[in-house]
């Protein structure tokens, strides 16, 4: 009797599925030239990545289609196709013979052409946070559609003492209540971003949502603000068209009209603080000032910026520039402007009055536009973070902590992790490290870590010493990092987007207890400050070949 080994639905679970699919199973199908009987548990052998699997036989016995399938085990990965280990159906004790009972004497076979398509990618673990509206997460192979039931499924925990802000998918900005996760969208495309992950910030801005503004002409400024200061023989009216909402923002729309003068001429248009409301800095410590603006009418000058003032307890050293908006970046929808900048002077003790300014260009000009503002935002660091709204002081976003406790998905001294991030900064003296994801003892000490320093690096800490340590090639901000690390004894390796390490073969891994996402080893150093879009733990080291396959 012959037979041909066909295959007729070759199922393969991809990394866009494997994060939140139940596991499949994968069927073979055998077409034999005549009917047959089945005993027992016949298998085909496959090669998954070096390990043996089987394609154990489910049906068909009385027929000549016998259908064989695999079931992954978790921690296994093939992302260039599995192999067939044997050419020939390993009877298992079971048998295979012909309707009259004859057993078969051949059982060897050619192995399909098209196997490099039959992929598997089965985490123990895994959390995909741009899957949908709230994620699509799987713990051994049981799917959870929302963060909440995984975190409970997985003893896991998300916390942040405050609220926070972010954009929903239409692009409107919402606020999350204290201890409520936040899926980020980008607020013109509605795009996903990924789990949001801060680090804690302060809004300096007394009342960045603009309370006790009056339409009217000339109306009443918002509490705190200060509109038309004017300096060097400038004039400047304003008229305040009205508030409302844009995308979820409050916002104030004025007009300003006035003549400058050919030089030594200054119009603040907007002081979005008194000058009475001091904000601590030192030398060459970086505070980063945005704003919400749109143009509705007329036409902006070329020299309007967003501008601080140094000073010493209260006697005056210097403007500090932080972006400079031009007229042709506005347009009739809000969008945002943002600069980071250090003072310089070495006395400096104190800023004042972050404010939008308008100064001479060296020729007389007048000026009739109208701009409309929201969401401004002045705090200490190197980048721009979430907005925080304020009413009448200085408002505050503590961290988001994401942690779960290692258990049933977990395999000790042994494991592959694979994070999808996009980071906002990568390395910075204020805020230090970016951290991605960490598995650890519950310390600083003892820890295997991915973030983005100096060197970009993913590193091994045991007994408080850093025993492997690799970097992860080029990478920018702003966009997506494919970072992932394979260990086991005096085994360990990383890659990032797809371009993998040199093995170290000298690192002892030690016991871990905690994972944590967005924060650098123990909970104790830097936070992300980014987003968290996808992360994947397997209870084995997988292959360098997979690991840079995972990182792609």
């Amino acid at each position: 009797m012959r037979y041909l080994f066909i295959p007729l639905c070759l199922c393969a679970l991809l990394w866009s599925l494997s994060a939140y699919a139940a596991v499949p199973a994968i069927p073979f199908t055998v077409t034999m030239s005549e009917a047959v009987n089945v005993t027992g548990s016949p298998r085909i052998v496959l090669d998954v990545d070096g390990n043996t699997r089987y394609a154990v036989y489910a049906a068909g016995t009385g027929t000549a289609s016998l259908t064989f399938t695999y079931t992954a085990t978790a921690g296994d990965v093939d992302l260039n196709g599995i192999g067939i280990g044997s050419s020939s159906v390993d009877l298992n004790g079971g048998t295979v013979t012909d309707l009259n009972g004859n057993p078969l004497a051949n059982l060897t076979f050619t192995a399909p052409a098209n196997m490099a398509s039959v992929n598997v990618n089965y985490p123990s673990l895994s959390m995909d946070f741009i899957a949908d509206a709230d994620g699509r997460y799987t713990l051994n192979g049981t799917v959870y559609n929302d963060l909440t039931s995984f975190l409970t499924a997985t003893g896991g925990t998300f916390t942040r003492a405050s609220t926070a802000t972010y954009f929903d998918s239409t692009g409107t900005l919402q606020t999350a209540a204290s201890g409520a996760p936040r899926f980020d969208y980008d607020p013109v495309t509605h795009a996903a971003k990924g789990l949001l992950i801060e680090g804690g910030r302060t809004n300096y801005i007394y009342n960045s949502t603009m309370q006790g503004a009056v339409a009217g002409s000339p109306g009443t400024a918002p509490t705190h603000w200060q509109l038309c200061s004017v300096g060097g023989g400038a004039t400047c009216t304003r008229t305040i068209v009205g508030t409302g909402t844009e995308s979820g923002m409050t916002y104030l729309q004025v007009r300003f009209q006035g003549t400058m003068p050919a030089s030594g001429a200054y119009t603040n248009i907007i002081s979005f603080d008194s000058y009475g409301h001091t904000i601590t800095a030192t030398n060459a410590q970086p505070y980063n000032a945005q704003v919400y603006l749109s143009l509705m009418s007329g036409t902006l000058p070329t020299n309007v910026g967003f501008i601080a003032s140094e000073y010493t307890g209260s006697t005056y050293l210097a403007n500090r520039s932080f972006t400079t908006v031009t007229p042709a970046s506005l347009t009739s929808s809000l969008a945002r402007y943002s600069g980071t900048a250090g003072a310089v002077n070495s006395s400096i003790d104190n800023l004042r009055e972050p404010r939008l300014v308008m100064g001479g260009t060296g020729v007389l000009y007048n000026y009739d536009f109208t701009l409309r503002v929201a969401a401004p935002q002045f705090e200490l660091g190197a980048f721009a973070s979430s907005f925080i709204p304020t009413t009448n002081a200085p408002g505050a976003r503590a961290d988001d902590l994401v942690t779960f406790p290692t258990g049933v998905w977990h395999s000790n001294g042994v494991g592959t992790a694979i994070s999808e991030t996009n980071h906002f900064y990568v390395y910075h003296v204020l805020n230090g490290a970016s951290g991605m994801f960490d598995l650890d003892d519950g310390t600083a000490t003892n820890a295997i870590v991915a973030r983005l320093d100096v060197g970009k690096t993913v590193y091994v800490r045991n007994s408080n010493a850093t025993v492997a340590s690799f970097g992860l090639g080029a990478f920018s901000v702003n966009t997506v990092l494919r970072s992932g690390v394979a260990y086991s004894l005096n085994n360990v390796n990383a890659a990032g987007n797809g371009t993998l390490n040199t093995l170290d073969t000298s690192a002892i891994i030690p016991t871990f207890t905690t994972l944590r996402l967005g924060i650098d080893r123990g909970g104790t150093f830097g936070t992300m400050f980014g987003y968290m879009r996808k992360f994947y733990y397997y209870p084995v080291r997988a292959s360098d070949t997979q690991l840079q396959l995972l990182t792609q």
